[in-house]
């Protein structure tokens, strides 16, 4: 199995990262270090093979689970934010 680098969580041992959005107060998830800068002509190293993102209301209750793999969150980097 291939290292991925920074994100990649060894103890899951299939290359998940996980990160919460707390909606409506921040609408974002945490940093996904090591990729490129949005406007950067260069391929990101892929990081993970599957994100998964959770959506949580105000009183921290679930509103949403999201499972992207790579070539998914790479089409929409950026705008996964409103999820």
């Amino acid at each position: 199995m291939k290292d991925f680098k920074k994100g990649f969580n060894k103890s899951l041992r299939k290359g998940y990262s996980i990160k919460t959005i707390t909606h409506p107060t921040t609408k974002k998830t945490g940093v996904f270090y090591g990729l490129n800068p949005p406007d950067s002509y260069v391929e990101d190293d892929r990081l993970f093979e599957y994100v998964i993102i959770t959506k949580l209301d105000d009183e921290l209750e679930l509103v949403q689970i999201l499972e992207l793999d790579w070539p998914l969150f790479k089409s929409i980097n950026g705008g996964i934010s409103g999820c």
